[in-house]
């Protein structure tokens, strides 16, 4: 019998467009995770390797967290950076016998969510120009939330192009840091509002918001994922049925 084939999602890339602000943010993760950087900037060779010891046969990549508070500039450079990663994977397979157009990589799009006109456009040739699937962006700008009206062009779009957003916790803002304080040093604070707690409940009440704003009666054919609370919201759903 032929194995299934084996599909990942939450596999990021540092995109060369980066500011120097933003790779600041992950400096603790550079430094104690061995070999991290080179692993998250590589699209190729190193990739791939990695992806055959997991026994992965496609790699959906997307960018770090974070690019998103950043002008669109940034953020169009990124994917087309991990475009022409893609493209050269699918020349790499078809060169070794594989149909035309197949490959181990594919994408999804980060964009510019301060600006939700301008993400919507970077949305739209994400997918229409360089064939991504979809997009994977941070789980708030600045702290705000997309269940608000003016993300609704955000919607569309992804309604419209019939593709996934996939909300992906990010670090917190400088308005959200405070609920996490109390007697404790500012980096504990720091840790349990990001990998510690904050990114599990802070993207969950996110997709809370989102269902209770009737986003998804104005939208019917969006589609929104998260993994990182998702197992825990499932948990909270089945234990409230008992």
């Amino acid at each position: 019998m032929t194995p299934r084939p084996l599909i990942t999602l939450e596999e990021h890339s540092f995109s060369s467009a980066v500011p120097d602000t933003l790779r600041e943010s992950y400096s603790e993760q550079l430094k104690h995770v061995d070999n991290v950087l080179a692993k998250s900037t590589d699209l190729g060779e190193l990739r791939r390797h990695d992806m055959d010891a997991g026994s992965v046969t496609l790699q959906v990549i997307s960018h770090a967290p974070g690019l998103g508070e950043h002008d669109a500039t940034a953020c169009r450079a990124a994917n087309d950076q991990l475009a022409a990663a893609i493209k050269a994977e699918q020349t790499r397979s078809s060169r070794q016998g594989q149909a035309q157009g197949t490959g181990r990589f594919t994408g999804f799009a980060v964009a510019p969510m301060h600006d939700p006109d301008e993400a919507a456009a970077k949305l739209r040739r994400a997918v229409r120009e360089l064939g991504f699937v979809g997009a994977l962006v941070d789980n708030h700008c600045g702290g705000t939330f997309y269940d608000g009206a003016r993300y609704d062009v955000w919607w569309a779009a992804a309604e419209e192009l019939d593709v996934p957003v996939y909300l992906y916790p990010t670090w917190p803002s400088g308005d959200m840091l405070p609920r996490y304080e109390s007697n404790s040093s500012r980096a504990a604070a720091e840790s349990m509002a990001s990998s510690g707690m904050g990114w599990h409940t802070e993207t969950g009440l996110h997709v809370l918001r989102l269902f209770a704003s009737g986003l998804f009666d104005r939208h019917r054919g969006s589609r929104s994922s998260s993994d990182t609370w998702g197992r825990r919201f499932r948990l909270c759903c089945r234990g409230s049925r008992r």
